[in-house]
């Protein structure tokens, strides 16, 4: 349990980051983006990494099974397909 807490941030860089992306100015014309430690995330393809943004889902079957059961879930059809 101690390795957890050890690894564990404070209150203060937990909340960093979303003051960061509340009030920079860096991030002014920027969206749809994941934020880590006061940066954009960046994307990889290794699952073994702890940081980053990870590619999901997978595959594509895996894909349109998320996007079924998303559809179905919210009541919501997209007729993208």
């Amino acid at each position: 349990m101690k390795e957890v807490i050890d690894t564990l941030k404070t209150i203060s860089q937990g909340a960093a980051n979303t003051v960061w992306a509340a009030t920079s100015p860096l991030l002014n014309q920027v969206g749809g983006v994941y934020l880590e430690d006061i940066n954009i995330a960046r994307l990889t393809l290794d699952s073994s990494m702890s940081n980053g943004v990870k590619i999901y889902p997978p595959n594509e079957a895996y894909a349109k099974w998320l996007w079924t059961l998303t559809e179905v879930s919210t009541g919501i059809s997209f007729n993208i397909r």
